[in-house]
């Protein structure tokens, strides 16, 4: 990478690019959705340009499919100074796509003392419940489901102090969905 800003002070990320397809009309499911926009996203891509942005030097690295979104994030990251020497394309994959949409499911009104460990049990029970059924991810209504599962999760975990002591056993869990205490 020489020429190429990469010496001191230079941040290199590693991992995902992609391409969002963000639906034009907010609050409805991705098959209510009039049509999307595309938009260059993937966490560490998205880290590299923010720190070019600010006047940093950044750097990607990363795999992307050898088609035409993969050319289109590569120019993206080269258009926002971001060396991507780093980049593999490779000719036997796709540039990944990320379909977003938006919702929302209620939370539970409980009495908080601590929120430390609520992200980790909302995220814990949502893994939980995908890794048993990966249908959930192509199903909105049992999404949504197991989006309320988790959120009470998330809510008990704030009722006690501390992360792990206050991680939720699924009878608790179960309890609060059926009565809402």
């Amino acid at each position: 990478m020489a020429n190429s800003g990469v010496g001191q002070g230079l941040v290199v990320s590693f991992g995902e690019m992609l391409i969002d397809f963000v639906p034009t009309v907010s609050g409805v499911s991705l098959g209510e959705a009039p049509g999307f926009l595309k938009a260059a996203g993937g966490a560490p891509a998205n880290v590299a340009i923010a720190i070019s942005r600010l006047g940093g030097k950044a750097a990607f690295v990363g795999k992307l499919g050898d088609d035409e979104f993969g050319q289109m994030l590569a120019g993206i990251l080269k258009e926002n100074n971001v060396c991507a020497e780093g980049i593999n394309f490779d000719k036997g994959a796709r540039t990944a796509l990320a379909f977003n949409f938006k919702g929302h499911v209620p939370g539970y009104a409980v009495k908080a003392v601590d929120t430390t460990g609520a992200g980790y049990s909302f995220v814990g029970a949502l893994l939980a419940k995908i890794v048993d059924d990966l249908s959930i991810i192509q199903d909105e209504a049992k999404l949504k489901e197991v989006l309320k599962y988790a959120c009470a999760c998330g809510a008990i975990t704030t009722t006690q102090k501390g992360a792990i002591p206050a991680l939720p056993a699924p009878a608790a869990v179960l309890q609060l969905l059926k009565t809402g205490k």
